[in-house]
């Protein structure tokens, strides 16, 4: 917590730690407790704390791996804990999640591997969707819709974003002009 809310890094969501007691000095009033667990002083009941927590940002990641500016994108160096781990990235390509048999809840865990192929070109994603090359696509080409809600009309869903978001309303700034 303490990097990401610090003034020498800068990072773009690090107001979201202004509820923590020290916000704004670098000294987050934030400590281990031991070695899973983490006390956090907050300056006052905050009831969305929680939502807080699921946000990437709040994510534990030990000071030795984020030394290296390129952990994140290096399988040998990402770090998770959840039921799977990044176990290869051929970038532009295809990342290779492989099932983590030290997730807390790994014999739940029934699919041993995922490939997530990328691209940023629509008709390439509905082509490789089309084959039966990839399962699962998240656009599609606009023109496309209407003819792929017939031809899938079992598999065809339009769903919002699943998401945690935080709003930081200025309360000492009128809204709207007094006149």
């Amino acid at each position: 917590m303490s990097r990401a809310a610090s003034t020498e890094l800068g990072a773009d969501y690090s107001y979201m730690f202004e509820v923590v007691k020290g916000y704004g000095t670098d000294e987050l009033a934030v400590t281990a407790a031991d070695d899973l667990n983490l006390e956090v002083t907050l300056n006052n009941a905050v009831s969305y704390w929680n939502e807080l927590l699921a946000f990437p940002t709040y994510f534990p990641v030990r000071e030795d791996v984020v030394a290296n500016e390129a952990w994140a994108t290096d399988p040998s160096t990402y770090v998770c804990n959840g039921p799977y781990k990044m176990t290869g990235w051929d970038h532009n390509s295809v990342i290779t999640l492989t099932k983590n048999e030290g997730y807390h809840d790994a014999d739940s865990v029934t699919m041993n591997e995922i490939k997530l192929y990328l691209s940023d070109d629509n008709n390439n994603m509905l082509t490789n969707f089309q084959n039966g090359t990839w399962q699962l696509i998240d656009n599609m080409p606009t023109n496309e819709m209407a003819t792929l809600k017939e031809e899938y009309a079992d598999e065809f869903v339009i769903a919002g974003n699943m998401g945690t978001y935080y709003v930081c309303w200025n309360i000492n700034e009128p809204l709207l002009p007094t006149e």
